[in-house]
């Protein structure tokens, strides 16, 4: 959350090379395995929701099993 605030805190510029620079920058204080993470836990939502679940048994799946052990609705 912190590369949020420090995105936040640059100075703000409207040409998109400076635009690019700062996105850039801030993404690269991001640790990679944070952004694994993320991307792992964002998988799992959209196969819960291609599975049919709704945001609350989603949520209550990906807590209690793996990704891939989704009940199908087949």
């Amino acid at each position: 959350m912190l590369q949020k605030r420090l995105y936040r805190v640059k100075e703000r510029f409207s040409s998109e090379d400076a635009l690019e620079r700062n996105v850039i920058a801030s993404l690269d204080a991001v640790p990679l395995e944070s952004i694994r993470r993320f991307a792992m836990q964002s998988t799992r939502y959209i196969d819960a929701y291609h599975n049919g679940l709704n945001g609350a048994q989603a949520a209550w799946a990906i807590k209690n099993f793996m990704f891939d052990h989704f009940p199908s609705t087949n």
